[in-house]
């Protein structure tokens, strides 16, 4: 993604009730979608936890514009 605060990466089909871990924050998935923007250029890391799924790590890096 580009780090230019308009650019978005949506992540879809999430499980209801996934605990996604981010920042140093949880959040649980109510709507089966991420949607993520940053102005930020950096590696950004997304961990997704949600009996009896599988628990899955994903890495976005965002990239100068």
């Amino acid at each position: 993604v580009k780090a230019n605060s308009s650019d978005q990466i949506v992540i879809s089909n999430i499980p209801f009730g996934t605990s996604v871990f981010h920042d140093g924050e949880s959040y649980v998935i109510s709507d089966g979608l991420i949607e993520f923007t940053t102005g930020d250029v950096g590696t950004y890391t997304f961990s997704f936890s949600n009996f009896p799924f599988q628990d899955c790590t994903i890495t976005l890096e965002a990239v100068s514009p």
